[in-house]
C-alpha cells in the first residue's frame, strides 16, 4: 500500500495567484498561469526546474493555459485582456496573438460583457480550439481551415469548455457557464455543417441545469462516457451520455 507522500518540489516562480495548470502530452512539462498575466513552464523530468517564464504577453490576468497536443513546443493562453496567445515556449517567442475584442467588434453585449477568455481546450488531434468567453458565448476554431463557429445560448459567462468524443465520426463540445447550465453542441458531424458555412445559427443538442455557477468540468471516456462537473456549491455532478 501507499505508506506516505513525499514532496517532490515546491514551485514558487509565479508572481501572483495561479489560475490553471496543464501538463504536456508527453508528460515532461507543467505550465501554470497567474493573475500577473504570466505563464511559467517547469520541466518535470528535472525536479520541476523552471524551463521558461513567459512575461509581457498578457496585459491583464492570464486565466487559462493549454499545451498543444501535437506540437511539442507550442502552448496557448487566454486572459482577461481578451487575448489568445500562441507561443513557442522553448524560445519564449510569440507565434500568434488574436484579440477577441477585434473579432467580436460588432457584438452588442461587448461593452458590458467583454469577451474575457475564461477557458481554452484543444481537441485531441489539435484540429480544433474551443474558447469559453465572458460575452456569454463559446467559440470553436478550426485551426486547419481558419474557420470559426460561434455558440450562443448561455445567459452568463462561459467558464468551461470540454470536447467529448461520443461517436467515431462526430465530435461534440460541452460548455459550462455562470448561468448554472451545461450545454452539448455538435462540432463535427451532419448537424454542424450548415453552421460552419454560416448558413444557420448553431443550436445546442442538450442542456442541463446545475446547482450553482460552474467552476470545473472533466470528461471520462472509460466504459460509459461521463462528464464530471463541479460548481460553486459543495456538489460534484456526474452526467452519462
Amino acid at each position: 500500500g501507499i505508506r506516505g507522500v513525499e514532496e517532490a518540489f515546491v514551485h514558487s516562480s509565479n508572481r501572483d495567484e495561479v489560475n490553471e495548470l496543464d501538463i504536456s502530452t508527453n508528460g515532461r512539462f507543467l505550465a501554470s498561469c497567474d493573475d500577473a498575466g504570466e505563464v511559467v513552464v517547469l520541466d518535470l523530468t528535472h525536479n520541476g526546474k523552471k524551463f521558461s517564464h513567459l512575461r509581457g504577453f498578457h496585459d491583464n490576468i492570464c486565466r487559462t493555459v493549454k499545451f498543444h497536443p501535437t506540437k511539442p513546443w507550442t502552448l496557448c493562453s487566454g486572459g482577461f485582456d481578451c487575448k489568445i496567445n500562441m507561443m513557442d515556449f522553448s524560445q519564449s517567442k510569440m507565434e500568434a496573438t488574436v484579440s477577441m475584442m477585434d473579432l467580436n467588434a460588432n457584438a452588442g453585449v461587448q461593452f458590458c460583457n467583454p469577451p474575457f477568455v475564461h477557458n481554452l481546450e484543444y481537441s485531441d488531434d489539435g484540429t480544433y480550439l474551443a474558447l469559453g468567453l465572458g460575452n456569454y458565448s463559446a467559440q470553436v476554431w478550426n485551426l486547419r481551415t481558419v474557420e470559426r463557429l460561434t455558440l450562443e445560448g448561455h445567459m452568463a459567462a462561459v467558464t468551461q469548455v470540454a470536447f467529448v468524443q461520443l461517436y467515431a465520426d462526430q465530435l461534440h463540445l460541452v460548455t459550462g457557464s455562470d448561468d448554472r447550465c451545461i450545454k452539448l453542441w455538435e462540432v463535427r458531424g451532419s448537424a454542424a455543417k450548415q453552421s460552419w458555412r454560416g448558413e444557420a445559427q448553431h443550436k445546442e443538442m442538450l442542456s442541463a441545469k446545475t446547482e450553482a455557477a460552474i467552476q470545473w468540468m472533466s470528461f471520462s471516456s472509460a466504459s460509459t462516457p461521463t462528464l464530471l462537473v463541479a460548481d460553486t456549491s459543495n456538489i460534484i455532478s456526474s452526467y452519462s451520455f
